[in-house]
This record gives structure tokens, sequence and C-alpha cells, in this order.
């Protein structure tokens, strides 16, 4: 990519991480959270940990597996590309974004590129999760590039079963002013201690129960979320309607299945059998097990198994 005069530049010298708490600064991986590109992480978490209300939640599998498997997948990167790359062991600043912080764990010499590794976790590739996976890293390498001001980076990520990707990263210097936007806007909540909107992901509901483990026994007005408690009376209603009607589907499609145990109608797969008769994978139903023999008295499940939406089950 062509240079570009007004990209940040390094600025500050780098520090070692010890000497740099990751409360005190936003770092890569607050960037793909911040923008709403994180599954595991809501941004209202992110300043709740920011805020020390909370301790910073644990790592995951997934980011253990990364450093056990980082120093062959940089070998793979070298054997692939013909690059050098050396180590990065410090944190670094720039003097146009002092509340970032960067970890480039390593670069690329030829080329003054940064070099980020990672693995494709098994359940990301079963859930077709794997273009958000990607979505993600790529905020976390811009992060990497705005502090550092370097206007190239390669994220490797390694395929379980398969051999790494290469993903050369050239954001324009739009995209690295909108992320540096939103990262200090998210900056500025945490300091005026004004959380961001709550959303309802796994996320928050966990850190809303950490927050306010009990109830104090007071009642407070609820004009300021009169708009919130409404809507979420409606949308009550209608999820209750919403069941009501696919449940009268449900009886439509039992009905045409009557005796058999299992339909299929393009990609999407339908069972309705006893529930030790079916299998959890989708697959045939074991026709010998005793729930499957006539005038067995066990309620049947109805299952729908679609590559879009996964498995829709009731009884």
């Amino acid at each position: 990519m062509a240079a570009q005069n007004n990209t940040p530049k390094p600025g500050l010298p780098a520090q070692n991480r010890e000497n740099m708490p990751e409360t005190a600064r936003l770092t890569p991986d607050d960037a793909p959270v911040i923008l709403g590109a994180d599954p595991e992480k809501s941004a209202y978490t992110l300043w709740a940990e920011k805020r020390n209300l909370l301790p910073p939640e644990k790592t995951g599998v997934s980011c253990s597996l990364d450093r056990g498997l980082e120093d062959w997948i940089v070998r793979r990167f070298r054997e692939i590309t013909g690059f050098k790359t050396r180590r990065v062991w410090h944190w670094g600043e720039n003097r146009a974004y002092p509340q970032l912080c960067a970890h480039p764990a390593h670069l690329v010499v030829q080329q003054g590129a940064g070099l980020t590794c990672r693995v494709v976790p098994t359940e990301a590739m079963l859930s077709g999760q794997t273009k958000a996976l990607l979505r993600r890293h790529r905020y976390h390498c811009f992060h990497q590039m705005l502090v550092t001001g370097r206007e190239n980076w390669y994220l490797a990520l390694l395929i379980p079963g398969k051999d790494i990707q290469i993903h050369p990263l050239t954001p324009t210097r739009e995209e690295l002013l909108s992320l540096a936007q939103a990262e200090l806007q998210f900056w500025q909540r945490v300091k005026d201690n004004q959380p961001p909107m709550p959303d309802g992901s796994d996320s928050t509901l966990r850190t809303l129960q950490r927050l306010y483990p009990a109830a104090e026994g007071k009642s407070v007005d609820l004009s300021p979320v009169s708009l919130q408690l409404h809507d979420y009376i409606r949308c009550r209603l209608q999820e209750k309607e919403l069941a009501e009607a696919a449940r009268r589907k449900a009886g439509i499609i039992k009905a045409y299945l009557a005796n058999a145990g299992s339909g299929q109608l393009g990609s999407i797969r339908v069972h309705w059998l006893p529930e030790d008769g079916a299998l959890p994978d989708g697959g045939i139903p074991n026709r010998d097990h005793p729930a499957m023999a006539a005038g067995a008295e066990h309620p049947r499940i109805f299952r729908v198994f679609s590559p879009e939406y996964g498995i829709l089950e009731e009884t």
C-alpha cells in the first residue's frame, strides 16, 4: 500500500508489560469488543473491567492454544513467504493515542510489517463462524497498526487439520481513523463513568449478575426506561404468539409425517422420534431400539436440522 503521510507514527518508547496494566489502556484485544465483533465479550463487560469494577475475564482455551502453536505458525509463515521475522517482547505506545497500547508479537523484517498468529477453534468451523472470527482478528490487527504506525500487517490463521491461511491486511486511513474514534469515545466513557448501552448478550447478563448479585428491597421509578419496558412486554407477547404459531406449523408437519420417523426438504431434515430413538447428530434412527417398536408408549421429540439455523426442537 502506498505511504500515507497522515498515518500516526510510533511515538513513546516501548514499555515492559508488567509496567502497563491492561485495565489502564485499551489493548488490541479490546478493539473487536468495542466494535461489537467479539461474541465472547460485550462492550458493557469491557467497560466494567476498565473501571476496575470486575477483574478481567480469564483467557479462553483458544488463546492458550494460540500461544502453544505460535512458534510453529511463525515458522510455517517463514517457509511459505520466504520472509524473515523477529520477536517483539514489549508493549508500545503512540503519542497521538496515549490511551491505546499495542503488542506486535512478531515483525516481518523485510517489510516492516506486523504479524499476528491465531488458531481457528474447531467449534468455530463447525458452527460456520470462521468469517466472524476473521473479522474479530482483523480489528485486533488494525489496532496494532493504528498504534505502531505500520501500514502493512499479516494475519496467519491455522486451520485445524489443514495448513495456515495468510491474510495480508492493508486498511485505508479512513478505516484506521474510524477505529481510533470508536476506541477514544469508549475510553471517554470509561473516564466519565458512563457505561455503554447494555445489550442482551450473555456477556452483559453475566456482568450485571456479578455487579448486582443481590436486591436491597427498595423500589425505583422506571420512567427513564419506560420505552424499554414497553418494548420488552411487546417482544415477550410477540414471542408467545410466534411460539404458538410455530407449534401449529409443527402439528401440520407431524400429521404429514404420521408413522414416518423422519423427512427431508433439500438440506433440511426433520425427525419425529422417541427421545432415545433419535440420534443427537440427526443421523439414521435406531429402528431396533425398543422405543421404536410398534405400540411403544414414548413421547416423540420433533427436531428440525437446518444448516443455516442449527437444531430446533420441541416435544
